[in-house]
């Protein structure tokens, strides 16, 4: 699994990363502030580096940028060895990586130096080859411009695959905190036609995850299988956009399209809209029971889309006869304007004894009906609990409780089985000690 987090600078530069990560680029080096560079200590400019992408040909290395004047710097890399010089202000590329350095309040003096740690991607390294391929529709768009629409070909893990999904950037945002993203699934790709009209596509309420032109931290996991990113818009505020395919829990040939798209709404929403349409794909909701629109949607065995939902805006009440899609553990009824919640007893679990956190997988169900069943799981995402034994009950956000007693908050990391879990809210502008859920970074 590759992971890369950071600092995406508004819609266009978060989708460009989402490219440049499932082509298998390199990826730039975490760090704590979230720009993926480092200055010497001794330095007496403070300008910064933006725009850091690798390519399809960065190795893991360290790249130094030394000062020769106010202006002017030597880029070398530890493996690469020295390449062009770069100007302060001017987008600077070349074989291996791609960045932009800015002036700061007080200018670059020669003998500054900056680092850039950049990593090989593991989409290239594995055996065999993870990297999508870019698959481009006939309105595919201008790079760099608003409404680009891209659909990419996912190999899987055995490298036998054709896991077809899209991103597109739509041009229909009324103001800046109205921008979003928007990820379809399809069946067959064909570059004569247009975006939204491939064979077995979606449909017009695939799910979308709202955006702006600021800045957004986010955390973006992926193999040759599938993929998933989780951004912070605001303070408060967590969206999700994920593709690819599930682990079908039955033979290939039972399910040999086990496809699914979500994100945290269904198309033209603030990016602080609270509402029953709005909640992240692992814990998909939709206005209303029955219809077409929700956050998560799955290509079924009969090449038939279905909306998966856990909760909405009106009171869901399980059927005997409705043929019903959940994500489990899920609350049995739920309502954003009154209703019931109820998680059975996974609203009671805390911490382990030994202050460790239970994760458990979540996992596609078809609950009602004559077709009931478990059908698949999804690895990427974990349900865990905020919540403390010695406080079962409080506030998680209360500082006093969480350094005594181990209360999770959003971006928390879990270590687990040697894995890192990173812990966001499993409802939107609401974490409690119930609803939390842990993404898998490794």
């Amino acid at each position: 699994m590759a992971y890369q987090a950071g600092i995406a600078e508004g819609t266009l530069h978060l989708a460009k990363i989402l490219d440049r990560f499932l082509i298998g680029c390199g990826i730039p080096e975490e760090t704590a502030d979230g720009m993926h560079f480092r200055a010497a200590a001794g330095n007496t400019g403070n300008g910064r580096i933006r725009q850091i992408f690798g390519t399809t040909a960065t190795v893991t290395e360290t790249w130094t940028l030394t000062f020769t004047s106010s202006t002017a710097f030597n880029v070398s890399g530890s493996v690469s060895g020295a390449a062009a010089a770069g100007t302060v202000g001017v987008a600077y590329a070349n074989t291996w990586i791609e960045f932009l350095v800015e002036q700061g309040g007080i200018l670059f003096l020669a003998g500054d130096v900056l680092t850039i740690g950049m990593t090989r991607s593991p989409l290239i390294t594995a055996s065999p080859s993870q990297v999508w391929i870019r698959r481009n529709p006939s309105d595919v768009g201008t790079p760099g411009a608003r409404n680009q629409k891209q659909i990419y070909e996912g190999p899987g893990l055995a490298g036998t695959d054709a896991i077809l999904v899209g991103i597109d950037t739509p041009d229909d945002a009324l103001t800046p905190a109205q921008e979003y993203l928007r990820v379809i699934g399809l069946a067959t790709f064909s570059g004569a036609n247009p975006f939204y009209a491939q064979v077995g596509y979606s449909g017009v309420n695939s799910p979308s995850s709202p955006s702006w032109i600021h800045r957004m931290p986010y955390w973006l996991v992926g193999n040759g299988r599938r993929w998933s990113v989780v951004f912070r818009v605001g303070w408060f505020w967590y969206h999700t956009l994920a593709g690819g395919f599930l682990d079908p829990i039955a033979l290939p040939g039972e399910w040999p399209y086990p496809l699914f798209v979500g994100g945290s709404n269904y198309g033209g929403f603030e990016y602080d809209e609270n509402s029953g349409a709005t909640s992240p794909w692992c814990n998909p909701a939709s206005e209303a029971v029955g219809g077409t629109a929700s956050t998560l949607r799955i290509r079924d065995w009969e090449n038939t889309w279905h909306q998966v939902i856990n909760w909405g805006s009106t009171l869901l009440t399980h059927s005997d006869t409705a043929d019903e899609f959940h994500v489990w553990p899920f609350w049995e009824e739920q309502n954003n304007t009154g209703g019931e919640y109820s998680r059975g007893f996974w609203g009671a679990v805390m911490e382990g004894p030994k202050g460790e956190f239970p994760l458990m997988p979540l996992t596609l169900l078809r609950g009602e009906g004559t077709n009931q069943g478990i059908l698949a799981s999804i690895p990427m995402a974990y349900w865990t609990t905020a919540g403390s034994r010695a406080h079962g009950n409080s506030d998680p956000t209360n500082e006093a409780l969480r350094g005594a007693h181990r209360l999770l908050l959003p971006e928390d990391e879990i270590l687990a089985g040697g894995s890192r879990f990173k812990v966001f809210p499993m409802e939107f502008g609401r974490f409690t000690r119930k609803n939390a859920w842990a993404l898998r970074l490794e």
